[in-house]
């Protein structure tokens, strides 16, 4: 009888793990007034999209995420803990993300976050690019945690989980900055 009820719970987790046909920009984070979100995209797996809400491709959905999330201001970011991300849905509900729809080996998604968005107008504004992955990796999350708030720093696991999407990123553009790590861990913790 143990056997039976593992597999049914096995099949029953499977069951939103399919391949999305269609992606939805959501908001995550903290709740301003009495509608409490999902703290990230795998809260939304399993609840019924709502009618009006708009579905994308992935593609047009991460571009939106990304627009969304840089007119988010930095009090939104920071003290509430809001972000956009883009969450996979089929047949009207949210699924559990699939290997398909990681941003990990999504490079193209993360260039654009090496430009400082507080000043796109000024070049400097562009993080360096250091072929140095340890180094750069271990004073992003310095930095990070020294400006954060005591409920935004990140730590073992979490700097873990980072630590790896960074180091996909690596190994493929070949360099890593301060300012896509930053991106990484805003977007990942």
């Amino acid at each position: 009888m143990k056997h039976i009820h593992t597999f049914e719970s096995f099949v029953n987790e499977g069951q939103y793990i399919n391949e999305a046909t269609d992606y939805a920009v959501m908001l995550t984070g903290g709740s301003i007034g009495d509608k409490s979100r999902p703290r990230d995209a795998k809260g939304y797996a399993g609840t019924e999209v709502a009618p009006d809400e708009e579905l994308l491709s992935q593609d047009k959905a991460k571009e939106k995420a990304k627009r969304m999330n840089a007119n988010l201001s930095p009090g939104e970011k920071s003290h509430y803990n809001l972000k956009y991300v883009v969450v996979p849905a089929k047949d009207g509900k949210f699924i559990k993300e699939s290997e398909e729809t990681n941003e990990a080996i999504d490079t193209k998604y993360w260039l654009d976050y090496n430009v400082d968005s507080s000043r796109p107008e000024d070049p400097s504004g562009w993080s360096d690019k250091s072929k140095d992955f340890e180094d750069t990796f271990e004073d992003a999350v310095d930095e990070w945690n020294a400006e954060a708030e005591r409920e935004s720093m990140i730590k073992g696991k979490q700097i873990a989980d980072i630590k790896k999407l960074a180091m996909e990123f690596f190994k493929i553009e070949k360099w890593i900055s301060i300012n896509v790590i930053h991106a990484m861990i805003a977007q990942e913790s």
